[in-house]
Order: C-alpha cells, then structure tokens, then sequence
C-alpha cells in the first residue's frame, strides 16, 4: 500500500476530531485542501471535502456542505473508493434529512446501507446507521430508530468512534426525551457529556445541555405540583423551540433535579429562542 500523503494525513485528522475538536478539524482540512489541490493528490483533496463537507453540515446549512460533498463524492468515485463515496453520499442524505426531506433522505441512504455495512468501520458505520434512524426518527417511527441507533453505538465505541458516540448518546437521549423516558435520557446525555470537551465542540455541548435542561425540567414537573412550577419556560411547544447553540455552558453540580438547578441551566446555556436541533445531531 502506497503511503498517505501530507494532505491524506492531515484530512484524516480533520475527520477524525471533527466530533472532538471542531475547531482544529476545520483548520485541518483547509490545510489538507490547500496542499491537495497545490500537488494535485486526488486522495487528499477528496477527504479533505469531505471533512469540510461534514463540518459545515454541522455549522452551516446544507446547501452550503453540498457542493463539497458531491465534490468530494466525484473524487472518490474517480478512485474507486466506494467507502468514500457511502460516507459522501451519506452526507448528502443527512443534508436531505436537515431541510426536512425525509422520505428521499431515507431512500438515498438505505441505499448504501448494504454496501456500507460491508465497507465502512467503525464511526464510519456508526455515521451511516445514525442517519438511518434520523430519518426514521424524524418519520415517528421510534422502534426503528432506536435499533439503528444502538447498533451504531456498537460499531462506534469510545476507542475507537473518535468521539462519535458522543452523539449517538445525544440522538438517543432526545429520542427517549419524545417518549417520556426522562430518566434514561438524562444517563445518555452524562454520558455524551463525558466523552469530550465541550468548549472544543460548543455545537455538540450545546444540544446535549439543551436536552439536559429539558430532562431536568420535565422530571422536576413530576416531582412537584404544576401550580408551583415557576422556570423560565415560556415556549408553547418545548420540543419545537430552542436556544441557539451557546459559546459556554457550565455544568449544573446538581446530582437530584431541582428546579434552581433547571433554570441555572437554562440561563447558561440558553438566551434565545430559536428551533430545537434534532441533535447531532446532530443536527450531531
């Protein structure tokens, strides 16, 4: 096997921290891209859009990641990399699935499911099956997604997800948070928490602290009379409004769910209304 290039080495770096250090990952690929497309390395220059790709699906919009990822589809197709091209034509599903294209999200992608499944490793399986069960999640039909969802937990462990299941425990917190189950989502989103800096991914941080704040607040409604419920929760439908992702959030020291604890919460990580991601998911 030839030897990775400096541009291949740096773009697999950039995907590799894109879940841990969104930051860095982006400098990376800029830099792999750079240095690509100055020696023509084709290999490079295909990584190094699709990491870009899956960096601005996750801060930008997908009109904007589509044309590296399709890019980036046409270069890996030019080397007959089929594990390449799954992970950029499943970017382009999750851009489907992100403008509420559901069932055309859903048929692109279980598509490459077979293939996929026979090619990719690890967070690479755990991408393709999580967005699977994004649109089957997105379709309300739970128990599919729940399956994909736990066996892309399976193939993305903490050794060897490169902070991927991080967002699976987030997806898997807010599916529970939609069927009530507030008490295993909250284990998932600890669990989410622990797996990386937040202040390196304040994206990812920021969905896993808004689904922190709503398990808080719903377990603290059963624990106490409606009458005497005072958070700062104004939104008609808690699910449907959100905040926008915060620059900082500190983490609430409560071990039991407490209403001051809730609204600490919410004033840290949450100052204006917007739309509740669907999580890293991802929306990890």
């Amino acid at each position: 096997m030839a030897r990775a290039s400096e541009a291949q080495r740096l773009a697999r770096r950039a995907w590799k921290l894109l879940h841990v250090d969104s930051a860095h990952a982006i400098a990376l690929a800029d830099q792999a891209l750079a240095k690509a497309q100055e020696r023509a390395d084709t290999p490079g220059e295909a990584w190094a859009r699709l990491a870009r790709g899956f960096h601005l699906l996750y801060f930008a919009r997908p009109r904007v990641a589509a044309p590296e990822l399709r890019a980036a589809q046409k270069l890996f197709d030019a080397q007959g990399d089929r594990a390449g091209h799954i992970l950029a034509r499943t970017g382009l599903a999750r851009g489907l699935w992100r403008e509420g294209r559901y069932d055309a999200a859903l048929e692109l992608v279980l598509s490459l499911r077979d293939e996929g499944l026979a090619v990719l490793r690890h967070e690479q399986r755990g991408l393709l099956l999580n967005t699977i069960a994004g649109c089957y999640s997105a379709r309300n039909h739970s128990e599919q997604a729940f399956a994909y969802m736990y066996q892309a937990l399976r193939d993305a462990p903490p050794a060897r997800g490169h902070g991927y299941d991080a967002v699976l425990h987030c997806n898997l917190a807010h599916e529970l948070l939609q069927l009530g189950d507030y008490h295993e989502a909250l284990k998932h989103v600890e669990a989410g928490l622990a797996r990386f800096d937040a202040a390196k991914n304040p994206r990812l941080a920021s969905v896993l602290w808004i689904n922190r704040v709503i398990a808080l607040s719903e377990l603290d409604r059963q624990r106490a009379p409606r009458a005497t419920w005072h958070a700062p929760v104004t939104h008609s439908r808690p699910y449907a409004a959100a905040p926008r992702p915060a620059t900082r959030a500190s983490a609430c020291a409560c071990a039991a769910p407490c209403s001051r604890c809730v609204r600490r919460c919410w004033r840290r990580c949450a100052t204006r209304p917007a739309r509740w991601p669907r999580c890293a998911t991802g929306s990890a």
